[in-house]
Parts: structure tokens; C-alpha cells; sequence
């Protein structure tokens, strides 16, 4: 049974081949898959503030057994957005973008967009005609629009369980079986799946209640390659476990003998 131990990477303030072809969909733009500099230009295409796209870094750190080391920061996400004022308030319009870590090329494996109407908003069934119009007509999950793709693929989860949230630990733990620190890459919460390969990416929007008239004030839109951050986040983890083991025995080719 093939095992891999979980590796714990420290935030610093605050990867790429695709398996999911979703050129069919995208938010406002903003696609998965995509490089840094292509999520810049479409942010500030769509009228994002130049000020407010910020760099969000991290690292990964290993111990040798005697010193604790840490590798170079990567970009972990990227956020931005837009506001206006209006005479009830300022409608909002707010992006998270996450991209795969090394040692995988650095591309976009998660996009998020948060938008708030307090000015004369879309009903929720205008919403729900632009998005069927857009993306084809997706499966009801509970209050949620969800869409799979690529076609014949399946989620990752078992049942009607999606991880909302861009948090690839929070991913792993709802995909694979687990004990301890290990996880068991033959295991699959969703018991249909035989392999990481089966796993659909997945768009959500989610705005309240599915009442057509109900202004649409809180819009949430979730866009997630699974499998490829998942691959991404494995090779990782065998990256860092590779780097600790060299770092042991560096250490240990350097020490001296006691005398005796």
C-alpha cells in the first residue's frame, strides 16, 4: 500500500502539467492553468486596481536532525479587486487566485471571486440564466451551481461533499484515506475511484437561496483543478522529503568523531 508522509510548509507573509482541460471555463477571465503574468494582464483587463493585485508567499522547511532548513519562497496566491461606491454602499468585486508549488512549474490551480451588489443587483434568477447561457446547465447540489469537467470524470469526494476552500491539506484529507501524518495514496474516500487520474476539476457558485427573485447581493464563485494540485502537491512533498534526506546526510558525512 503506497503511503507518503504529510510534509508542513510555513507560511512566509501571510505547479505545471494539467490533466483537467477546462478552456471551456473560466471566471471573468481568469482560467486555470494559467502563469503569473497572464493572471496579471486579466485582472487589470477586467478593471482590477493595479495596487490592489498583492503576491502572497510561502515556503517549505525540513530538518536535518540537528537544523531546520527552508527552501526558496514561491508565489502561493495571488489576490486583487475592484469597488464602487454607490448611494447604498460600495458593491465589491475581490479575487483569490492559487497556483501550484514547486518543484511543478508555478501555474493556477485554484481561482476564487467574491462579489457584493448593494446597488440595484441582479435577481438570482438573471444570475442563474447568464450562468446557463455561459457554462451549460450544471447539477444542484444543495443550494449550490456546481459544473464538472472534463466530461466522464468524477469528483474527488465521496457523496455530495465539495472542499470549498483553496486549501490543498483540506483537499488531500477529503480525497485520500489517512492515519496519523500518512496518507494512503490507493485509498479514496470516494470509493469509486481507482485513481487520482478519475477526479473531475470543478466550478461552484454559490449566492443564497436558489429563489429566482431574490436579489443576488453575495455572490461566491469557486473554481478548482483538484487532481492537478493534488499531483502538484505529491511531487512536492517527495521534493522536500528528497531535500531533507540530502541535508541528513550532509550533516552527517560532516561530523567529526568523538574521541574516545
Amino acid at each position: 500500500m503506497k503511503q507518503l508522509k504529510r510534509v508542513i510548509f510555513t507560511v512566509f507573509c501571510f505547479s505545471f502539467m494539467t490533466t483537467v482541460q477546462a478552456n471551456d471555463f473560466d471566471i471573468v477571465g481568469l482560467k486555470l492553468g494559467m502563469s503569473f503574468e497572464e493572471v496579471e494582464k486579466t485582472l487589470l483587463d477586467y478593471g482590477a486596481k493595479p495596487e490592489s493585485i498583492q503576491q502572497q508567499h510561502q515556503f517549505f522547511h525540513y530538518h536535518d536532525g540537528a537544523e531546520l532548513h527552508k527552501t526558496e519562497t514561491f508565489l502561493h496566491s495571488v489576490t486583487a479587486g475592484k469597488d464602487v461606491m454607490g448611494e447604498k454602499g460600495r458593491d465589491q468585486d475581490s479575487f483569490i487566485v492559487n497556483f501550484s508549488p514547486p518543484p511543478e512549474q508555478s501555474r493556477v490551480v485554484a481561482i476564487t471571486r467574491m462579489v457584493t451588489t448593494r446597488n440595484n443587483p441582479t435577481t438570482v434568477g438573471q444570475y442563474m440564466a447568464a450562468l446557463n447561457d455561459k457554462y451549460g446547465e450544471p447539477q444542484t447540489i444543495g443550494s449550490r451551481l456546481v459544473w464538472w469537467f472534463p466530461e466522464g470524470k468524477q469528483s474527488c469526494y465521496s457523496a455530495t461533499n465539495l472542499v470549498m476552500s483553496p486549501d490543498i491539506d483540506q483537499i488531500m484529507k477529503s480525497i485520500f484515506l489517512s492515519s496519523g501524518n500518512r496518507y494512503f495514496l490507493d485509498r479514496f474516500q470516494n470509493t469509486k475511484l481507482t485513481s487520482i487520474d478519475d477526479c473531475a476539476g470543478y466550478l461552484v457558485y454559490e449566492m443564497g437561496m436558489l429563489q429566482p427573485d431574490a436579489p443576488a447581493n453575495r455572490v461566491t464563485a469557486t473554481m478548482i483543478d483538484a487532481p492537478t494540485w493534488v499531483k502538484a502537491n505529491l511531487k512536492s512533498m517527495e521534493w522536500v522529503e528528497q531535500l531533507q534526506t540530502e541535508a541528513t546526510e550532509a550533516r552527517l558525512a560532516g561530523s567529526s568523531k568523538p574521541t574516545l
